[in-house]
């Protein structure tokens, strides 16, 4: 950690052990340095952020798309009505006692994994 040389004169005018707790001192204050993020790197890093949020944003809006087609397209081949049913990965307790007073006989899910 390379100090001026003003401040080392000024740090051999100290005691020994003052001398040591203070070279300990800068070199904490320096590792802290080093590990901070720079206003450079932090507008960086938001700008990539927000970059990458509005292409997941996009994503979202074709998916929603792409399953409004979808639904069309089943519409299509049934004269019944119907409705989307979108579940979590735990059932609600009630689910079927809903989903047949809504008159839903058969229903199917299923689970995606990411590898």
């Amino acid at each position: 950690m390379p100090f001026s040389v003003k401040l080392m004169k000024e740090l051999d005018k100290l005691e020994p052990d003052m001398k040591s707790v203070m070279l300990e001192l800068l070199s904490e204050i320096e590792r802290n340095r080093k590990e901070s993020v720079t206003r450079k790197e932090f507008l960086e890093f938001a700008r990539h952020t927000d970059e990458n949020f509005q292409k997941v944003w996009k994503s979202i809006g074709e998916l929603a798309d792409a399953q409004k087609r979808t639904e069309e397209r089943v519409k299509k081949h049934f004269k019944a009505p119907v409705f989307p049913v979108t579940t979590a990965y735990t059932y609600h307790p009630e689910a079927d006692s809903r989903l047949a007073a809504a008159g839903i006989a058969h229903y199917w899910s299923y689970q995606l994994f990411k590898d």
